[in-house]
C-alpha cells in the first residue's frame, strides 16, 4: 500500500511586538511519495498514482499543492524554515516568552 508524506506551509507575521499575527502569501501544501523513492528503488505504479490521485482530490478542495520527489528533504527545509523564524519571534520577547514559543 502506498503511504505518501503532506506538510503545510502557512504564511503568517508578526507586527513588531508580536501581538498581532497577519495571514501573507499563499497557504502551500507539500506531498510525496514516503519513503522517498531512490535510484535503487524507484516509485513504483502505485505509489505515483496515489500521488497523482492525491494531489488532485487537494487541487480539487482548492489547495496549493507542491510534489516533491524528496518529501524527507521538503520535511527538513521546512523544520529550518521554522527554527528561524520562531528564533527572529524570540528575539522580541523576554527569555520567560521565549521558552513559551518552544513549548
Amino acid at each position: 500500500m502506498p503511504l505518501l508524506s503532506c506538510l503545510a506551509w502557512i504564511g503568517i507575521v508578526t507586527n513588531p511586538t508580536g501581538e498581532i499575527v497577519t495571514w501573507r502569501g499563499v497557504d502551500k501544501l507539500g506531498t510525496g511519495i514516503f519513503p522517498p523513492p531512490t535510484a535503487e528503488r524507484p516509485a513504483s505504479h502505485k505509489e505515483t498514482a496515489a500521488l497523482e490521485l492525491w494531489k488532485s482530490v487537494l487541487e480539487a478542495g482548492g489547495a496549493n499543492v507542491i510534489t516533491t520527489d524528496n518529501v524527507t528533504s521538503m520535511r527538513f527545509a521546512k523544520v529550518c524554515e521554522k527554527s528561524v523564524s520562531v528564533s527572529q519571534l524570540c528575539q522580541q520577547h523576554s527569555d520567560m516568552a521565549c521558552l513559551q514559543c518552544h513549548r
